[in-house]
């Protein structure tokens, strides 16, 4: 007896574990939301009302990280809701890094705005307004996210494992000198899954490069507004990139370059036709990209 337990001890002792995975608590079946303010919120609240709301989106992200574990979330449900309460956000960048503790698919963990009327919840930053990195997944729904700073991209994911899902109610906006809208990147994806719209414009809508992956999952209807421009073209996929269109559905007007493929990557419409994608001019293949 005695030499069993100075065994366990010792086990102890010497193999690794992680303290603060056992300070964390299991999600309920049955859902939790949290609430964040675009104003007057404070991040020393708790976050379980929208009286008690937090003030940022990174401080929801990071507080859900250390304290819950989605073990017990049944697959496909949607277990943590961090709700976006109306109004305009101008934080700095969400950077989801890092798994979520026995998070296996994205929906699990979700920021949602106002379904009712997504341009009441505005994401309106500096730079890039949403990223996943390294193996973070999470998803988005019924808001407005918004740039004007050159070379920013709107969403982006990048490295292995990383995932961030469009689930629905997603307006894009962008202007001439933006990134691209959309952007996998480094093994990481992307997964659009519901309706967007489309305002303003930008380097592309969606971008797919070092093995990064976006990916229209069923039925993805993408509607442009007023003066829709996409300077490289709607889709740009680059060095063993992946843009899958199939499901896609387009509705109004939208300027410039098809698509653009180049090393190695490929641009998959399900059999629609690489001239199906919107734009107004032809778009370019070259060393060994495919677009079909």
């Amino acid at each position: 007896m005695i030499r069993g337990i100075v065994v366990v001890a010792v086990a102890l002792l010497i193999l690794p574990w992680d303290q603060e995975a056992f300070a964390r608590t299991l999600v309920p079946s049955t859902g939790q939301t949290y609430y964040v303010c675009a104003s007057e919120g404070d991040d020393n609240n708790d976050g379980l009302t929208p009286a008690t709301c937090w003030a940022t989106r990174q401080h929801a992200w990071v507080f859900v990280q250390q304290n819950l574990d989605f073990g017990g979330c049944p697959f496909g449900s949607n277990c943590v809701t961090v709700q976006l309460l109306d109004g305009t956000y101008v934080d700095e960048t969400m950077q989801g890094v890092g798994s979520l503790t026995g998070q296996s698919f994205a929906a699990a963990m979700s920021f949602r705005g106002n379904c009712d009327n997504p341009s009441k919840v505005v994401i309106k930053t500096p730079g890039t307004a949403w990223t996943a990195d390294d193996k973070a997944m999470y998803a988005l729904r019924c808001m407005h996210i918004t740039t004007s700073k050159a070379g920013s991209v709107l969403v982006g994911s990048q490295h292995g494992g990383s995932l961030i899902v469009l689930a629905g109610g997603i307006v894009l906006s962008g202007g001439v000198e933006t990134g691209p809208m959309l952007l996998a990147q480094l093994s990481a994806g992307i997964i659009i899954g519901g309706d967007v719209t489309v305002m303003g414009g930008g380097a592309a809508f969606e971008a797919a490069g070092t093995g990064g992956t976006v990916v229209c999952l069923n039925s993805c209807p993408v509607s442009f507004g007023e003066a829709v421009n996409f300077a490289s073209g709607f889709a740009v996929a680059s060095d063993l990139g992946i843009i899958k269109t199939t499901g896609m559905s387009f509705s109004g007007i939208a300027v410039g370059r098809k698509f653009s493929v180049s090393n190695n990557a490929v641009i998959d419409t399900g059999g629609a036709g690489a001239n199906s994608l919107p734009g107004s001019m032809p778009g370019v293949s070259h060393h060994g990209g495919i677009a079909q």
